[in-house]
């Protein structure tokens, strides 16, 4: 939280959380699901799943901290020097990722919601568990999924909600349970049968949704600091804890450019990278050929160690990992690079 407060105030940000419902007092069920329905108003989300829960925490000014730890910590929330404005939840991320979603929801219902002081801490963590539910998918969408009333609902049935809603089958049954949707009795069938059947429990346990759940705020400001030259190559890797890699000198970039206007007959050769260490390379490349007509080279694939550049009117980006770029062959239109994948850039070059 200390780096993440540092690169805000390199680039003189503050940023400032809003409750939209925090005049609205929680004592009841009925009290969190009104709750829920007005903060989705508030924070436009809809009924419809929600695909990074990290993303919607971070866009909302929440400061999300993941960090690795044994399995009897879940994840908990607070604000910074007790500053309403400046929020945090810290998750653990060694749990799967339905457990990481619903983790960072109940953590955001101590947040908003205005529970009574004298509820009991029990209370208290099942209206933030029915919070978290409900965001993920609300009563209402659950009932029009599922129907009303069933004498039993399949598990490929729950495996599709968990697949678009990112919620765990545990945890869509209980729901199921708690709306009427099926009976207590069949409910705790469920249990029985998930703690005497090894396969069975394996397959209600598996994860399968799709969605990444990664806090990325922190690093994107430390690297647009970086690539702005607002922090130098040795304070950014102060501030991610990591190596990084330097740029090749403005020198070196400009010899290698001249060799391949001089070799290819091509006038301009321009490369802007920004780059996520050990993950993304972002390369947008402009050529202009001497005759005068003004090309883009779109990167969309790489094959047998060479990156396909084909020509087009747009500006384009390139997600791979490479640290040295040698001009190779071309091929009528098509025009390719030698790429090798021995480290990374992190900042810009022309």
């Amino acid at each position: 939280i200390e780096r993440c407060l540092e690169i805000e105030d390199i680039w003189g940000c503050v940023p400032s959380f809003a409750n939209p419902v925090k005049e609205m007092l929680v004592a009841s069920e009925d009290d969190v699901c009104e709750v829920v329905k007005r903060l989705k108003e508030a924070w436009n989300i809809g009924e419809d799943g929600i695909l990074s829960v990290t993303d919607l925490l971070e866009s909302k000014n929440i400061k999300v901290v993941e960090i690795k730890a044994d399995s009897s910590f879940d994840g908990l929330s607070g604000y910074v020097n007790n500053d309403e404005n400046m929020p945090f939840v810290v998750v653990n991320k060694s749990f799967d990722v339905e457990r990481l979603r619903f983790t960072g929801l109940h953590e955001l219902g101590h947040l908003v919601m205005n529970l009574p002081e004298e509820m009991e801490k029990k209370e208290k963590e099942r209206l933030c568990h029915l919070f978290a539910s409900e965001m993920l998918i609300s009563q209402d969408t659950f009932v029009d999924v599922l129907g009303e009333r069933r004498s039993d609902i399949s598990l490929q049935e729950l495996k599709v909600l968990q697949a678009v809603y990112g919620i765990s089958v545990d945890a869509l049954m209980f729901k199921a349970k708690t709306v009427g949707v099926i009976s207590e009795s069949k409910y705790t069938s469920f249990c029985i049968r998930k703690n005497k059947s090894l396969a069975f429990k394996d397959a209600v346990e598996r994860s399968s949704y799709r969605g990444v759940e990664e806090s990325s705020r922190f690093d994107r400001l430390v690297y647009r600091a970086l690539a702005s030259d607002m922090i130098s190559c040795s304070k950014a890797a102060v501030l991610l804890n990591e190596q990084i890699v330097p740029l090749p000198t403005k020198d070196a970039m400009q010899h290698m450019a001249s060799t391949i206007t001089e070799k290819h007959h091509i006038h301009r050769f321009q490369v802007f990278c920004l780059a996520r260490a050990q993950q993304h390379f972002i390369a947008f490349v402009t050529q202009q050929r001497k005759h005068g007509v003004s090309l883009q080279a779109e990167t969309y694939r790489s094959s047998g160690g060479y990156l396909h550049l084909y020509p087009c009117k747009e500006q384009v980006i390139w997600n791979g990992l490479h640290r040295q770029t040698q001009f190779g062959r071309t091929n009528g239109r098509q025009v390719y690079l030698k790429i090798s994948t021995v480290g990374h850039y992190l900042s810009k070059f022309s």
